[in-house]
């Protein structure tokens, strides 16, 4: 250090910098928030300092009390506080109180009935199934009651086969209250998450750039091109000339799917927080182009949010490749099923919501995961398929690859791919295979699957009377309704029992009882099953029907 530095040093070192005073900050009773800056903090002489109070979640100001210049006064329930000229010590404390929570109820209807089992969502800010506090679901007249803070909030409810309901708002006081009805919309539509149509994707021509589209579903989602995707037309029969998608491998080509925003649930393009599905299902046409790429072996047709699903094919060889499906975190299998270089298919992959899989190939099962099987993991313990989720990183739908990664690129031809938020039944698969292997010229065979093999599978051989996993549901009944593991008998429902019929048997019956042992044809009239897909039967109000039951013949 030279001199002049020395000098410059000692002078700065020796400048009056003032006299301080202390202020104690505290917080009384030490719970329910804080107050910044805390502690002892001291002050100037004749400077100024303000202290912030911050309630706890559920806590609010009670007073804040302080001594200024030796005297000491309470400023009330303030949420800052200013010491201005201090000239001497002083303190400020705060004191919080926690109100005691409400007990706050309400139903969830359609306009007129309730609906059970509906989400209702709580949250301080708006929308509030984006960051909900409390959640809570209806019975089964659709009523709900849930124990809220004494603070203003948000409300949203949701069921499936219904939209979201709006945003609304409400305070919670001093005394218990009952919300209004919070209605939902019915929508058919409500499971389709996605849907492309490449005849959307431009004119029959020859091959040429797509560059970004409207998707077919969401009304204003949008297709992003990532690099250079292509359609390209073909000649079926002479007369009719379908699109595809040319997904190129070595330009990484493929689309990045951008919903359409809907408070809290999508901004800017992206989904922002856990989709309610019933499981998941995607349905998609390839034509596949193999090139022999090496590498990690996975061509992505459909990619949900990187590694919450991926249906794809493997491209390590130029002749055949077998389709690969990833459920949540990484967990590739490879299904042994080949898909022949150059062959239309249509696969379609659906997934219970406990995790069980199911792959078709142009309508015949291929291959099936379900709980209890063996993988490179170990045995499947299932994998909860009742929300999907979106990372915080990767919250789109990608088609062709995904969307961070070239190598993950499909190399063929992508017809329309369709994804849901539910495990579609087989009647609603087999119709949209019907209809695309129409469209494309693709030859679908409809599998019907039999009681005997359904029970060689799940029930251990076991006849249709009884009942192998002791779930209370006999064989019979189990095969009837679709369910591969676990089942649970449906309850009344708004009036209404309802029993999924998803595979066919001789004959089936719904009978009645009022003492569990004298049961009794049902009134035809009372039975609905205009929708082959289910079997509604509709207690008659009056009647002391205490007990109903559904009777299978396989």
């Amino acid at each position: 250090m030279n001199q002049a530095e020395a000098t410059a040093y000692n002078t700065f070192g020796a400048r009056s910098i003032g006299t301080a005073s202390d202020i104690a900050a505290t917080v009384s009773g030490a719970s329910g928030g804080s107050i910044s800056p805390s502690g002892i903090v001291p002050v100037l002489n004749g400077a100024t300092r303000t202290f912030t109070m911050t309630p706890a979640f559920g806590y609010s100001v009670s007073d804040v009390t302080v001594t200024e210049n030796g005297v000491t006064t309470s400023k009330g329930a303030v949420t800052t506080y200013t010491f201005t000229d201090v000239q001497q010590a002083g303190d400020i404390t705060v004191t919080f109180s926690q109100p005691p929570p409400q007990i706050i109820s309400g139903r969830v209807t359609d306009g007129a009935s309730g609906i059970a089992n509906a989400k209702v969502y709580f949250s301080t800010s708006s929308p509030a199934v984006a960051s909900p506090i409390h959640t809570t679901t209806t019975d089964a007249n659709g009523y709900y009651s849930v124990t809220l803070e004494q603070l203003s909030w948000h409300v949203m409810a949701f069921a499936l086969g219904y939209d979201y309901s709006a945003d609304s708002s409400f305070s919670v006081s001093g005394s218990p209250a009952t919300q209004p009805d919070i209605a939902l919309t019915a929508n058919a539509n409500w499971d389709l998450l996605f849907a492309l149509s490449v005849d959307s994707l431009g004119g029959k021509a020859a091959s040429s750039p797509t560059g970004n589209r409207a998707a077919d579903y969401p009304v204003g989602g949008n297709l992003i091109a990532i690099n250079t995707p292509t359609v390209v037309a073909v000649d079926l029969d002479g007369t009719n000339t379908i699109n595809w998608e040319q997904n190129n491998y070595s330009t990484g080509t493929g689309y990045r799917f951008v919903a359409p925003d809907q408070a809290g649930i999508v901004v800017g393009g992206q989904y922002q927080t856990p989709i309610v599905s019933n499981g998941v299902s995607a349905v998609a046409v390839v034509q596949p182009n193999y090139i022999g790429a090496g590498g990690e072996p996975r061509g992505e047709i459909v990619d949900l949010f990187y590694n919450e699903l991926f249906l794809a094919i493997s491209h390590q060889s130029a002749s055949e490749g077998n389709v690969i499906i990833d459920w949540r975190d990484y967990h590739a299998i490879d299904t042994g099923y080949k898909v022949p270089n150059g062959q239309k298919t249509i696969l379609s992959l659906v997934v219970q919501p406990n995790g069980a899989i199911k792959l078709f190939a142009n309508g015949d099962l291929k291959w099936s995961l379900k709980l209890g099987d063996s993988t490179p993991w170990g045995p499947f313990t299932g994998v909860d398929y009742t929300t999907l989720r979106p990372l915080t990183w990767a919250k789109t739908i990608a088609v062709g690859r995904n969307d961070f990664d070239g190598w993950s690129t499909f190399s063929g031809n992508i017809g329309d791919v369709y994804v849901y938020k539910s495990a579609i039944s087989d009647a609603k698969r087999a119709a949209l295979e019907s209809s695309l292997g129409t469209k494309f010229g693709i030859a679908v065979t409809t599998s019907v699957l039999d009681y005997n093999s359904w029970a060689s599978t799940n029930a251990g051989g076991q006849s249709a009377s009884e009942d192998y996993n002791g779930d209370g549901v006999a064989n019979g009944i189990a095969f009837f309704m679709g369910m591969d593991g676990r089942a649970t008998n449906p309850g009344v429902v708004n009036g209404k029992v309802t029993w999924p019929h998803v595979n066919a048997v001789s004959s089936f019956a719904v009978e009645v009882s009022g003492n569990l042992q004298d049961w009794t044809l049902a009134n035809p009239a009372d039975i609905d099953t205009s929708d082959p897909t289910k079997v509604v039967f509709t207690l008659t109000p009056g009647v002391a029907t205490k007990f109903c039951r559904l009777v299978v013949v396989p």
